[in-house]
């Protein structure tokens, strides 16, 4: 009697916790958890519990202290839909996600022009784990292409200031140091994006040569502000020669003002056309065709 009552407690808590067994919500209906029950890496110790800050327009502004990690699915409207999809990575220097103004609000700009865009809410304690992440969120994005209308081969990744860092590692970093490389049932879904979208781009940290971008390596759209202090111009213009080196198509666009962080554009800048500019861009690539 008391090992059936035993049994029925344990069947009853399996029962309650459902498929979140890791004690973590999903806080909207389009989001999905990329790794399913097992999340890859080590957490460091004593790490804290993920923390949202209220935004200026809605409770999900900032989030800090990610361990389980999410993709937030954007689909535009289906006579809209180019099948062009990019997974956006929000900035915060791998402290915090700058969720909301550098995540939702351009998700939603880019449904308006017909393409599919999937916010990444990554793991930033460690570089190299990101990279795992952003990779798992490529091959899930693929793995569900056609139920989303997206076509698997015109998913791209990008990013603003370190997530524009994460998203260049992605496409760069050593695949060895990925751990679904080793095994997992979207192992059979390509990891390398189809382009890559650089906003104000963090590119501190790696040392690469033109054997970097061989072999295909996917086109880049890239912008920043001529007085961005946090993440100056300079760099850009180093990596614009690698990529000359490797024939990688490249369009950048300079803004006379606009500090660091504009995200969508701001008072300072002329540069609230720069979505515009991107569709272009990928129009131009046959991204999008039109």
């Amino acid at each position: 009697m008391v090992k059936n009552v035993f049994s029925l407690i344990i069947i009853l808590m399996i029962i309650s916790t459902g498929s979140n067994l890791f004690a973590q919500e999903l806080y909207f209906q389009n989001e999905y958890f990329i790794w399913g029950e097992t999340v890859p890496g080590d957490v460091p110790e004593d790490y804290p519990e993920e923390k949202w800050t209220k935004g200026e327009e809605s409770e999900f502004g900032l989030v800090q202290y990610v361990t389980y990690p999410t993709i937030r699915v954007f689909l535009p409207e289906e006579e809209k839909n180019t099948g062009a999809a990019v997974i956006i990575c929000p900035g915060g220097g791998y402290n915090i996600l700058v969720i909301e103004r550098e995540g939702y609000d351009v998700a939603r700009a880019f449904n308006s022009m017909g393409i599919a865009a999937i916010v990444l809410k990554y793991r930033h304690y460690d570089i190299d784990i990101a990279v795992s992440d952003a990779r798992q969120a490529i091959r899930f994005v693929r793995s569900n292409a056609g139920q989303w209308g997206i076509d698997p081969d015109k998913v791209g990744i990008g990013g603003f200031s370190a997530g524009g860092h994460l998203s260049l590692n992605t496409a760069v970093s050593d695949p060895s140091k990925d751990p679904v490389a080793s095994g997992g049932y979207l192992k059979q879904y390509p990891y390398m994006p189809d382009y890559l979208m650089l906003i104000y781009p963090g590119l501190g940290g790696f040392n690469l040569g033109a054997g970097d971008f061989a072999d295909e390596f996917p086109p880049v759209f890239m912008i920043n502000a001529m007085d961005d202090d946090v993440t100056p111009i300079s760099p850009m213009f180093e990596l614009a020669g690698l990529l000359k080196s490797g024939r990688v198509s490249t369009e950048i666009h300079i803004y006379p003002g606009g500090g660091h962080g504009f995200d969508l554009g701001n008072d300072n800048c002329n540069c609230s056309d720069w979505p515009d500019l991107f569709r272009k861009w990928l129009e131009y690539n046959k991204i999008i065709l039109d």
